[in-house]
């Protein structure tokens, strides 16, 4: 019984690779043939090209006065991308910034694969884990988009992946010299995206846990000159704004109302959780310990525990997005992996490959949605390519004049000022801070005719509820003193484009 059950989760799992490989070229296809943003790309692509022409993307007075602009995410990722801006134009350079996503994820998978490789839990089920991890649809949505989630997750499972490396040493041949890769790593990690410190918090509690007290030491605080060492240069770079950026970011207002609304977003990935977590628990409390296995469990549980709660808090903000919880995603299939190769259940493994053979299929089902969407995704490029010609009516616009935009992306092609960047970041933060102040500026601004244009998503723009920004009072205020000139598309979304009214 059990071989057979052996073949048909071998048979299933070959099925499922094949699906996600066609599922994510799919993916690639629609983020390098696209010129347009295809998501939320508008303000972490204004970065880059603002830093790429020696910008000051951390500059404080940004976060006070129009053009309103916050960079909310550590620079590691804008600057490698600044790097390769300068011969291309806009829609190429926005293409390289995809690839870097994309190569990111390639580096994330076969670093997953060697940790689960390293864990001893055999070849051929490290290949199964790094697909099923694949099947979380946050990862195939994110994979590719100009933002720096799969740079933040490729470095933080190398960092991950190196520091294992090292246990498989003897412990008393390690050096604690040979920790300053893990070290480097976790701090390119933290300074790409914030969430990544879950990774040198969890090696710092391995290391504790393990009575390794010279090792962690030497880990927490090696780790943090790096880190305060990079926090002093860019403090002294961007004259005191990096820091000004971080704590706006970090004002974003927390609703356990909107928790509870946001987590029905995770979908279809619900099952695999619930199979990962009731499979895990019985096999944890009736299985058979393999006691000659070494255990990384104080390694992966502080993981999963700092994601989980990072991913939550994250789901109470008002515009989130679930590329936040793809390294809670990660240490799920991490502890699966080891609890099903550690324990053994009774009756010959029967049930251990039972647990395997739902896994996979529950990723199937994800595979069956994915590929419901994609044919719709196949065609954006040529949508977003067709409706360059609508970009147009931009050149009517005077060249550093101030415009009214949710996709900065836009001023890029009219060589113009938005007035935000990162409208959702101001937003929240307003929302909380400034109350209805904030409408009521805005509705200063059009009334005094001091913007150039107004582009707007047309949901808000015809008063839909529940509004995605503004209010029924500003959008009476832009249809007074501007007239409608013509439609585009910003962010993947209609947008309608006011001129000034005579």
């Amino acid at each position: 019984m059990k071989n057979i059950l052996s073949k048909v989760l071998l048979a299933l799992s070959a099925i499922l690779i094949f699906a996600e490989v066609l599922l994510y070229l799919g993916r690639f296809y629609v983020a390098l043939s696209s010129d347009l943003p295809i998501d939320y790309e508008g303000p972490t692509y204004f970065g880059v090209r603002q830093l790429a022409s020696n910008c000051n993307i951390y500059d404080a007075n940004t976060l006070k006065a129009a053009p309103f602009m916050v960079t909310i995410y550590m620079p590691l990722y804008y600057g490698l991308c600044a790097i390769l801006q300068s011969f291309l134009d806009i829609g190429s350079g926005l293409k390289v910034c995809r690839l870097i996503s994309i190569l990111s994820l390639v580096w994330a998978s076969y670093s997953a694969f060697r940790i689960f490789k390293i864990s001893q839990i055999g070849q051929i089920r490290s290949i199964l884990g790094v697909f099923v991890f694949l099947n979380f649809f946050a990862l195939w949505i994110w994979s590719n988009y100009c933002r720096v989630d799969m740079l933040a997750t490729a470095l933080s499972l190398f960092a991950l992946e190196r520091f294992i490396a090292l246990q498989t040493t003897d412990e008393k041949a390690q050096s604690i010299k040979s920790l300053i890769v893990p070290i480097l790593f976790c701090a390119a990690a933290l300074y790409t995206k914030q969430s990544s410190f879950v990774v040198a918090f969890s090696i710092f509690v391995y290391l504790l846990w393990r009575k390794r007290w010279k090792e962690s030491i030497f880990f927490a605080v090696a780790l943090a000159a790096v880190c305060a060492l990079l926090f002093v240069l860019l403090q002294a770079i961007t004259g005191g704004g990096f820091l000004a950026h971080m704590k706006f970011a970090s004002r974003m207002p927390y609703d356990w109302t909107m928790m509870m609304d946001h987590l029905g977003w995770i979908g279809l990935d619900w099952l695999k959780i619930l199979i990962v977590a009731a499979s895990s628990l019985v096999l944890l409390i009736f299985g058979k310990r393999n006691t000659e296995q070494k255990s990384y469990f104080a390694l992966s549980l502080p993981f999963l525990f700092s994601t989980a709660i990072f991913t939550l808090y994250t789901l109470g903000t008002e515009y989130p997005n679930t590329n936040h919880a793809i390294l809670f995603y990660f240490t799920l299939v991490w502890i699966f992996m080891q609890v099903s190769h550690e324990y053994r259940q009774r009756q010959d493994q029967k049930q251990e490959c039972v647990y395997s053979i739902s896994l996979v299929l529950s990723s199937l089902l994800g595979c069956v949605l994915m590929f419901s969407l994609l044919p719709s995704m196949l065609l954006w490029p040529g949508e977003l390519n067709a409706s360059k010609k609508q970009l147009d009516v931009l050149t009517k616009f005077k060249p550093q004049s101030l415009i009214f935009t949710e996709d900065p992306y836009l001023s890029l092609v009219s060589n113009t000022k938005p007035l935000f960047v990162d409208v959702s970041t101001f937003v929240q933060v307003w929302h909380k801070e400034r109350k209805e102040a904030w409408q009521n500026d805005l509705i200063d601004l059009v009334n005094q005719k001091k913007l150039e244009a107004v582009i707007i998503n047309c949901h808000d723009d015809q008063k839909e509820k529940p509004s995605y920004y503004w209010s029924a009072d500003l959008v009476d205020s832009i249809h007074q003193k501007y007239r409608l000139n013509s439609s585009l598309t910003g962010n993947r979304q209609a947008q309608n484009v006011y001129l000034q009214a005579n």
